[in-house]
């Protein structure tokens, strides 16, 4: 892909704090960001001390299926874990909602080996009728680490 064309089509976007998909929510407290040639990534809202949040992410529809995605998301979630974030969670748009666009969305994070823990209908902060699929994957154990001989 053209490097021009990559910049001009706003390759990859995403969320990170308060101004995601959806313009609310608090300000980050931590954000991992990366940039690159064929476009860029923002993602994390820290949540707590261990534990964050990509609020959004889209790959312009003429370059999706080359791996771009896959590459800065990677890049945020490596960023997020040297941070110390164990557990991350993505949410999106369910199944039950019959959209046919965030098909995509949801096979992607299963992809990135994200699963579904729950579908909340209304999400605070979501308009009824647009239930929300809780996605979380685990960046390391967030078992305590116990002394050996115990």
């Amino acid at each position: 892909m053209p490097a021009d064309r990559a910049g001009a089509a706003g390759v990859l976007l995403a969320g990170c704090g308060g101004q995601g998909a959806r313009g609310s929510g608090p300000a980050p407290r931590a954000c991992g960001c990366s940039g690159a040639a064929s476009g860029r990534v923002c993602g994390g809202e820290r949540k707590g001390p261990q534990a964050g949040e990509i609020l959004w992410a889209a790959v312009d529809a003429s370059v999706r299926g080359q791996g771009i995605g896959r590459r800065l998301v990677d890049d945020v979630l490596r960023r997020l874990r040297a941070d110390g974030v164990r557990p991350i969670e993505v949410k999106t748009l369910d199944a039950t909602a019959k959209y046919e666009p965030y098909d995509a969305t949801r096979a992607f994070w299963e992809r990135m080996g994200f699963v579904q823990i729950d579908t909340i209908d209304p999400l605070p902060g979501w308009s009824s009728g647009n239930p929300a699929a809780i996605y979380v994957a685990a960046l390391e154990s967030t078992t305590a680490r116990r002394p050996s001989g115990d």
